[in-house]
């Protein structure tokens, strides 16, 4: 086999192998931060203090994967049904196909998906796919900023550290935890396809 091919294989294993880390990672980092919003959240709406922020983050921190993955999937073959194939005569008139409307959606479903797949049992595992990768890595930014402006906003009447940066620990902690997991996955990844673990 030609080496520049075994090379150019290795850097889309290893892509591939690194994307699915990644979106691990997100997966693993979005249900802590879950966590910590719903632990900020139960004992401030008990105590009268102002919730809703941790309320609001913590529906679009759920709700933004889902409607990105809505946006981007390509509908477009979805609805298109077997057309009968019949016999043509003399006298029928060929319908012109018609033009795809390139959206959104068409376009960036066309961009993410033509992806090549050396690693197909990876990403079923791990039920990866840059669509719904795509989806929470844009919904996980806004995720950041949304806290970061909380954080701005955030003027606590008691002088009790944690309830004033729980805005910005939650930050920490979860681009901390997908960092960390990124490389944990990655490693592991690596270390369960070289011992036939995947």
């Amino acid at each position: 086999m030609n080496t520049s091919n075994v090379s150019m294989e290795q850097k889309i294993m290893n892509h591939e192998i690194r994307m699915v880390s990644n979106y691990r990672a997100l997966l693993i980092a979005k249900h802590i931060g879950n966590l910590l919003l719903l632990l900020y959240f139960v004992p401030a709406a008990i105590t009268g203090r102002d919730e809703s922020p941790a309320f609001h983050i913590l529906i679009l921190h759920n709700i933004l994967p889902v409607v990105f993955n809505f946006l981007f999937t390509d509908k477009s073959n979805l609805h298109a049904k077997d057309q009968r194939i019949l016999k043509p005569s003399a006298y029928d008139e060929v319908p012109s196909e018609p033009k795809k409307k390139h959206t959104l959606s068409y376009i960036f479903a066309k961009k993410v998906e033509a992806d090549t797949t050396l690693l197909p049992q990876l990403k079923k595992k791990y039920q990866y796919s840059r669509i719904k990768y795509q989806s929470n890595s844009i919904s996980f930014l806004l995720t950041c900023f949304f806290l970061f402006l909380w954080q701005q906003q955030n003027t606590p009447t008691d002088s009790f550290f944690l309830y004033q940066n729980i805005p910005v620990i939650t930050l920490a902690i979860i681009v901390l935890t997908r960092f960390f997991c990124m490389v944990f996955y990655k490693r592991y990844i690596h270390h369960s396809l070289r011992f036939g673990g995947i």
